[in-house]
């Protein structure tokens, strides 16, 4: 159940939820959700945890997300800015961003 054991880094933090059909154990576009004001505490990969803000650049959520048969197949760069590109596994669009010390 997706709902309930993850997320997607295409809306940024505490946005709403859009399921695919009114079950929760369905998909959908699942945005990480939080009682914290302003973000979310997010575990990372390398066992760190960061507070990420709500306001992180998300790029457009009009765009297509990257599968096969989209205007972005599978490949391209996460049109969703750096909150999407922190949800890729193999891109390396972070490569492209400043690092922030």
């Amino acid at each position: 159940m997706p709902l309930y054991t993850g997320f997607n880094t295409i809306l940024p933090p505490n946005r709403e939820i859009v399921l695919s059909a009114a079950r929760d154990d369905c998909w959908g576009v699942l945005p990480p959700s939080s009682y914290h004001q302003g973000g979310v505490s997010i575990a990372m990969v390398d066992g760190s945890v960061r507070f990420i803000s709500d306001e992180i650049d998300a790029g457009n959520d009009h765009v297509p997300s990257v599968h096969l048969d989209s205007p972005t197949p599978p490949g391209s760069h996460s049109p969703y800015g750096v909150w999407g590109a922190m949800g890729t596994r193999a891109s390396s669009e972070l490569d492209s961003f400043e690092k922030v010390p």
